[in-house]
């Protein structure tokens, strides 16, 4: 259980850093959400959101592949099919980062950790809550330039929020193997 934890933690690490070599981006987002798709296999045949996650994973490696050579930064601000793709893109993240949370949910519900349930349900309601209103606000960006400083606290709260997800998912990788081979047997 500990290697599908830290291949979903990768694999999304890879996905959120973004660097970029003349547009190019190098650490591929595609190559990172198959990383996390391997990652979601381990669980996949027990538990149903890791399942839905896996599926949502690979549409998103094949969807991702265009912005290994569009910077989403530099075509948000025009006008075209770019905004729906990139929106489409957002909200699929957003769903898959869901289940991602359901997974966590459930594995810590399955192992009687109440306290890590606790703090990935809080944790669940403040990210999609963040992510929710940076994606609305991405698609009306161009009329809500008046409102700088919000979009500059959301954008921060945003990072913030994402930088937690993944804090959180690492934290997964702690939980004791024997603990998993009771889910096995349970499931």
């Amino acid at each position: 259980m500990r290697k599908a934890i830290l291949l979903i933690f990768w694999g999304l690490l890879i996905v959120f850093l973004d660097f970029r070599l003349n547009e190019f981006d190098v650490l591929m987002d595609p190559l990172g959400y198959v990383i996390t798709t391997v990652g979601f296999n381990f669980f996949a045949n027990n538990i149903q959101p890791a399942r839905t996650a896996q599926i949502i994973s690979i549409l998103l490696a094949g969807l991702v592949i265009p912005e290994m050579f569009v910077d989403p930064n530099a075509t948000y601000t025009t006008l075209g099919l770019w905004n729906f793709y990139f929106l489409g893109v957002t909200i699929l993240s957003i769903v898959l980062a869901y289940y991602i949370f359901l997974l966590l949910i459930e594995l810590a519900d399955q192992m009687n950790r109440s306290d890590l349930k606790r703090r990935t349900e809080k944790t669940m309601k403040a990210y999609l809550v963040i992510m929710f209103f940076i994606a609305l606000l991405n698609t009306f960006s161009i009329n809500v330039s008046h409102l700088l400083g919000f979009i500059i606290i959301l954008a921060i709260a945003g990072l913030i929020t994402q930088i937690v997800f993944l804090v959180l998912i690492f934290k997964f990788r702690t939980i004791d193997e024997t603990d998993h081979q009771q889910i096995s047997m349970e499931g």
